[in-house]
């Protein structure tokens, strides 16, 4: 019972517990476990970068030099935190999509 009891108590362990309460295979386990998590984040980021270039490469719009320094002279001067700066940015990216959506020929 009690060899049962250990190994149980080897294999738990929380993500967050600080490593010097863990057993030597529990570091283990963590690090790899780790690892595969970084590996995975990094392929992720990977991708969604090449996503991103990709659709700035074939739906971007440019817009006029002036345009876009008094914009984001706008954007510097404003006093927004990061969720209202993004959902700005969204905000004007779905207005010009359909800006130019309306003046797109039917196809």
């Amino acid at each position: 019972m009690k060899r049962r009891k250990k190994s149980l108590l080897e294999e738990e362990w929380h993500a967050k517990t600080r490593n010097d309460f863990l057993t030597e295979s529990q570091k283990q386990n963590k690090m790899k476990n780790l690892s595969n998590d970084l590996r995975n984040a990094t392929k992720k980021i990977d991708y969604l970068q090449k996503k991103v270039c990709k659709l700035m490469n074939e739906e971007s719009v440019v817009i006029d030099e002036g345009v876009g320094e008094s914009l984001t002279e706008i954007l510097r001067e404003s006093k927004l935190t990061p969720v209202q700066f993004n959902n700005s940015l969204t905000t004007m990216q779905i207005f010009t999509f359909k800006k130019f959506q309306r003046y797109a020929p039917a196809s």
